[in-house]
């Protein structure tokens, strides 16, 4: 007989709280020698990761940047952008031929949405 994993041995694989936030986002990353750029959203956020909700064929190990606008009344204050770097570690195949990928974040810094006006996302 196979083993098999409690409830709490699945979940203590994460190692961050999870927020169910659906939020605007930008993911950019390079695919044939060509930067590919695709405007989405979050399922849900952590301080360690990222599921973006798309369409887009990209497979876990892919190299991503990303950019995910944090509205004033969830930080407090001004809105904020959060922008980073990271890598897919997991595809999801959904319903209407949309794909759910997990993110590992592995750096970002945090932007007033103001001092982002001119610049080029993620």
């Amino acid at each position: 007989m196979p083993p098999t994993r409690s409830r709490s041995q699945k979940t203590s694989r994460r190692s961050s709280l999870r927020f169910p936030l659906e939020l605007p986002a930008r993911v950019r990353w390079v695919e044939d020698n060509q930067t590919r750029t695709l405007d989405t959203q979050t399922k849900n956020i952590s301080s360690s990761g990222l599921y973006l909700l798309t369409d887009t064929q990209n497979q876990p190990g892919a190299r991503i940047e990303f950019e995910v606008k944090l509205p004033a009344a969830i930080v407090k204050g001004a809105g904020v952008v959060l922008r980073g770097k990271g890598h897919l570690v997991r595809r999801d195949e959904l319903e209407g031929n949309r794909v759910g990928l997990a993110a590992v974040i592995d750096q970002y810094q945090i932007f007033s949405e103001d001092s982002t006006a001119g610049d080029s996302p993620a």
